[in-house]
């Protein structure tokens, strides 16, 4: 579904970009481990507010349209800038793979 590839998509992005394996994590395992190695806290909490309010479409019921989606995609862009310019200053920087090198981006 569309929300667990971009879901697929920001685990890929940290599991590259900060060097350890975000797949399978909570979000307190992973706020904890992106803050032990220094990620920005600002970051961090942009990674958490955006995964809680996925999961207000996944689990919370509600309507996920095509505007809904179209916000996903710009809030989903806007993080991984974040996480990229946190990323630089933690200077921990892996070439992407997969769809995160295709824009981070799944298709519907």
């Amino acid at each position: 579904d569309f929300l667990g590839r971009i879901s697929a998509a920001i685990e890929t992005y940290v599991t590259h970009k900060f060097g350890f394996p975000a797949v399978g994590r909570t979000l307190d395992e992973l706020q904890q481990e992106l803050s032990g190695r220094g990620v920005d806290p600002m970051a961090v909490d942009a990674l958490v507010s955006f995964v809680r309010g996925m999961d207000v479409y996944r689990f919370g019921g509600s309507q996920f349209d095509n505007a809904a989606k179209a916000g996903v995609v710009r809030k989903t862009e806007a993080l991984l800038d974040q996480l990229e310019k946190a990323n630089r200053s933690v200077g921990k920087a892996v070439a992407p793979s997969g769809p995160v090198a295709a824009g981070g981006r799944g298709e519907p």
